[in-house]
């Protein structure tokens, strides 16, 4: 009996639908998104938009610097054109900070003379700052263009004073703006007095030797050097007369081509004739030679006047010795 009842109760458990009450299962509800939420990302797009706003902003400031800046910048500077051949003027670097105008000009004329201005003094500039203190750069005028050329070749990166090289080049100048320029009066008499005649005259004086002193033809190019040797080193050594020939021309072929060099071996002074192709090799080879020391000796300097006579004529003696002396010199 109790096997029967258990499994028509279990038939009966098995049976029986489910309970109306039972709470049925939830449905997926769709996720709301937050009001905040939605003010913040709202937010974040005007801030995005401010930035690229403040971007474009700054790029637009920074293409009108720019574009100032193209505009202010200062044009280049324009030189007067002047032909080398007329330029008589040295521009020089690179010189001492305490440097003075007599050194300046000492070492500007080993190449030519010196132009002067009206109060006759040397036309040379060393140029300070706006608080008075030496640039370091300075100009020199000269009487011949020619001494421009030997300037370059000759002092450019020599040393003023050791440890103190200089850059030599042609002087250039600034072309005054239109707007600048000064209203002259035009005065054909003055300027006629001041550049047509006082100035070559001037320069005539400074040369005082050059060509328009009708000085004979045969003087012409021709410098004299002494004391140079005594006669005595000749006798000790007959050869040196060549090796000193030599040596001077080498020297002296740096201002122009050189003729011929005539060593008085006689004369007591030690003179030397040094005779150019050209007569503008003059200033610049006394210029260079005047005051410097050879084998010990200070040189003096300066242009033959074409009648003094250097030749000593040596006495039968001296004659015999000197004879004597080179036959020993080629036996040896």
């Amino acid at each position: 009996a109790i096997s029967v009842h258990l499994r028509v109760t279990a038939r009966m458990a098995e049976a029986t639908p489910p309970s109306s009450n039972a709470t049925p299962p939830k449905a997926a509800e769709p996720t709301a998104t937050p009001a905040s939420a939605t003010v913040s990302s709202t937010s974040a797009d005007t801030e995005t938009t401010s930035t690229i706003a403040a971007a474009t902003s700054a790029d637009t400031q920074s293409t009108s610097a720019v574009a100032a800046a193209t505009i202010t910048a200062p044009a280049e500077p324009v030189y007067i054109d002047i032909d080398p051949r007329k330029n008589p003027h040295i521009y020089v670097t690179g010189l001492p900070p305490d440097i003075e105008l007599e050194e300046f000009y000492d070492f500007c004329r080993k190449c030519g003379i010196v132009a002067e201005n009206d109060e006759e003094e040397p036309k040379i500039t060393l140029y300070h700052d706006a608080h008075g203190r030496p640039k370091g750069d300075g100009k020199c005028t000269y009487v011949r263009v020619e001494s421009v050329t030997l300037a370059l070749q000759l002092l450019d990166e020599a040393e003023i004073r050791p440890g103190f090289p200089v850059k030599v080049q042609r002087a250039r100048f600034l072309k005054r703006p239109a707007n600048q320029e000064k209203d002259k009066p035009a005065d054909k008499s003055k300027g006629k007095e001041r550049g047509g005649k006082r100035k070559p005259a001037k320069h005539q004086k400074l040369l005082g030797w050059h060509e328009t002193d009708l000085k004979p033809k045969k003087a012409q190019g021709v410098m004299i050097l002494k004391p140079c040797f005594t006669p005595s080193e000749f006798d000790a050594d007959p050869a040196y007369v060549k090796d000193l020939e030599q040596d001077m021309k080498t020297e002296c072929e740096k201002f122009g081509v050189v003729k011929k060099v005539t060593i008085f071996d006689r004369n007591p002074e030690g003179v030397i004739m040094i005779k150019f192709l050209e007569d503008e090799a003059l200033a610049p080879a006394i210029a260079t030679f005047k005051g410097r020391f050879f084998a010990g000796k200070k040189l003096e300097a300066f242009p033959w006047d074409g009648k003094t006579k250097y030749k000593v004529e040596e006495t039968e003696e001296q004659r015999e010795k000197r004879l004597k002396a080179w036959e020993n010199y080629l036996e040896s």
